[in-house]
This record gives structure tokens, C-alpha cells and sequence, in this order.
């Protein structure tokens, strides 16, 4: 009898643990679910300007007022902690960043530092570190004021551009998330990260915004974003434009379907440079004059890669150059390349290491190889 009550005892016991519900459970249907977040300066000295977008999921799934899909909620405050409970007083939900898809950041604010504003999102368990990061050219309002018929919401829709083209559209920058901008911030490294301008109905990728440590010091053209590439091992599709190619008039794209390139120091003494070496292949896409008796030769092959080879050379030592004297800053990391070839001299050289960046210089190689005209004679 004392054996069986004591089975019945332990029964219950573990009954008990194995049966205990969530104390902290929230229903879906209770919870707001932010999809992006916005970030600007306030009116007052010391405040931001803080706006959440908040998905209203009957709308995005074919209930409710179409052309509200989303809410988009701002309140100002000192510091991001104090604004998300500013908003919480404002919204019957219980706030869910778990499926944010962008933090946007106004440049007005970037040219402050953004490590301070950062901090709280690198602190929040429930943030996603896959959450990319993008800097306005204007206010943030007219950004999460748009949206897209292709896209549920506007985070959705930026999100997604980068997702799908920044490996083929050679002049969109790659996205930095929240994961690779807290080891910037961390190691105090210069980076870039994409920049958008809202327009009367779309959003533009308009470049990208470069930090030295974490504050906005300048903006690359996309043309400059594509030159950053070269040099950061970035290349896997994308175009180049060549105007008036062995003598013939007009443009004259070449398509890029595969790409490499490697960036090797080259230390000597208290001097750095550093050994580029680019392999590209690719088709003719497009040309503007037709010449049936010349381009379908070897000669003008030749031609065309030696002048795709001089263009992405100059490419390179531009944007170095400017990097070196325009903004001072080392956002092609190639302090990382040093730190991984050479350690201990790094370490040595490290607090130098900006004025050594500046005195750097390129050995540029590179072998362009045309694999189909696109033409039948």
C-alpha cells in the first residue's frame, strides 16, 4: 500500500511539471509585430525622433483597409528604451521585435555617432541579429511613408531589395545587420552601410553612407560602391559600361558571371601596400553599334578585355585614393587584411595604422576574360 501511494505521489509530481503551461505566453493575436524601426533627430537638443512600423496582419492578408498595411507609430524621447515605452502606452499590442527586418538611421544622426543609439539593440535578446541596417538622406517619416504594391510593408520591401540584388546589382552596397555592426563598433573599424532616399513613390538605393569608427564622414556614388567591390572581394555579378571601344561609337556593356579577387599586404618596414589581383568573366550584353566585321574577331575581344582591365585598375586606385585624402578612412578594412597576415606587427602599428593607410598604395592586376559575344553572324 505505502509502495503504490508513493508511485501516486511521484506521478503527480512529475504530472506536475510536465503539465505547467507558459506563465509568460502572449497569444499571437495579442501581439504587434514591429517590422522596422526608425531612427532620427528630434526638434529639441538631445532627443530623438523614434518610429516604430507595426504590421497589421488582416490588412497585409487581404482583410481590412487595403492601403493600410502597416502602423507606423513615433514618439521622441532621449534614449530608444524610453521611447519603446512611450509607444507601448499607445499601442494595444505587446510589442514583438523578434521579425524586424531594418533599423533605419536619418544621416543627420549618423553624423553624431551611432555606437550610443546601437547599444540598446545590441543589449535586447529578442532583436534580431540578421536585422539589416540602412541609412536615410532624409527624414525617416517619408521613408515608412511609402510603400510599395510589390511589398506587404516598406522594412519588407528594403529588406528584400538587399536580399535579392545586392550580389547582382553591382552598385548596391552590401548590407551590413546588426551582427556585423556590433564587431565594428567592438574592433572601432570605418565600414559603409547602404543609404536610401524615399522618392514620390518608390525608395532609391542611393549608395552608401561611410563611417570612420562610428560616425558618418561622407556618401559614395553607386559608381564608387562598385569600385569599393573590387577591392573587398565582392564580385559576382553586376555590369561595366565602356563608352567608344576600339574606335567603334556608343556604349558598350559587359555583363560580369563570375568574379574574384584577392588582397594580399605587402609589409616592408613601416610601409604597407597592398597586391590586388582581379579575375572576371563575362558576356557582351549590350552595344550600341554593330560592326559585324570587326567585333566578331579575336582582335577586338582582346581589345574590349584590355579596356575592361584598364577601367577596373582606375576604378581601383580612385577609390583608394579617396578613401586615403576625401574621408580618411579605411572602410575597405584592409587594417583586418594586415591584422590576419601579420598579426604582431599589427598590433605594434595599430594605433599609426590611419596615417600608414594614407601613404598606401595599389599594385593592381587584373585578367578580364569575354566568354560569349552574344552575336550569330
Amino acid at each position: 500500500m505505502k509502495r503504490r501511494n508513493k508511485v501516486v505521489f511521484w506521478g503527480i509530481c512529475i504530472s506536475i511539471i510536465l503539465l505547467t503551461g507558459c506563465w509568460d505566453r502572449v497569444e499571437i493575436e495579442e501581439r504587434g509585430f514591429v517590422m522596422g524601426i526608425g531612427i532620427d533627430t528630434g526638434e529639441k537638443e538631445g532627443e530623438m525622433l523614434i518610429t516604430y512600423q507595426i504590421a497589421l496582419p488582416a490588412a497585409m492578408f487581404g482583410e481590412g483597409e487595403a492601403d493600410k498595411k502597416v502602423w507606423n507609430v513615433s514618439t521622441t524621447s532621449p534614449t530608444i528604451i524610453r521611447a519603446k515605452k512611450n509607444i507601448k502606452t499607445r499601442v494595444d499590442k505587446v510589442l514583438n521585435v523578434e521579425h524586424t527586418r531594418v533599423i533605419i538611421i536619418s544621416k543627420e544622426l549618423a553624423e553624431q555617432g551611432i555606437a550610443a543609439h546601437m547599444d540598446y539593440f545590441l543589449r535586447d535578446v529578442d532583436m534580431r541579429r540578421r536585422t539589416d541596417i540602412i541609412i536615410s538622406e532624409g527624414p525617416i517619416k517619408e521613408i515608412f511613408a511609402i510603400t510599395p504594391p510589390t511589398a506587404r510593408s516598406t522594412s519588407d520591401y528594403l529588406a528584400d531589395i538587399l536580399l535579392l540584388n545586392e550580389q547582382h546589382v553591382h552598385r548596391i552596397s552590401s548590407d551590413v545587420d546588426l551582427l556585423e555592426l556590433a564587431k565594428n563598433l567592438r574592433r572601432g573599424s570605418d565600414f559603409i552601410l547602404v543609404k536610401a532616399k524615399a522618392g514620390e513613390k518608390d525608395i532609391e538605393l542611393t549608395g552608401a553612407a561611410v563611417f570612420r569608427k562610428d560616425t558618418y564622414v561622407g556618401h559614395l556614388s553607386p559608381d564608387e560602391v562598385k569600385a569599393t567591390k573590387w577591392l573587398i572581394d565582392d564580385i559576382s555579378r553586376g555590369t561595366i559600361i565602356l563608352q567608344d571601344v576600339d574606335g567603334l561609337p556608343g556604349h558598350m556593356v559587359f555583363e560580369i558571371s563570375e568574379g574574384r579577387s584577392k588582397v594580399t599586404p605587402r609589409i616592408q618596414g613601416e610601409r604597407v601596400d597592398f597586391d590586388v589581383q582581379i579575375r572576371i568573366e563575362g558576356d557582351v550584353a549590350e552595344m550600341q553599334h554593330l560592326n559585324f566585321e570587326n567585333i566578331l574577331t579575336q582582335y577586338f575581344i582582346e581589345n574590349l578585355e584590355r579596356a575592361i582591365e584598364q577601367l577596373i585598375k582606375r576604378q581601383c586606385h580612385e577609390i583608394l585614393k579617396k578613401a586615403q585624402e576625401k574621408f580618411e578612412a579605411d572602410f575597405m578594412d584592409f587594417g583586418g587584411l594586415v591584422r590576419q597576415y601579420n598579426a604582431r606587427w599589427f598590433k605594434a602599428h595599430e594605433q599609426q595604422w590611419r596615417e600608414i593607410f594614407k601613404e598606401s598604395e595599389l599594385n593592381v592586376s587584373v585578367d578580364a576574360n569575354i566568354r560569349r559575344i552574344g552575336l550569330v553572324q
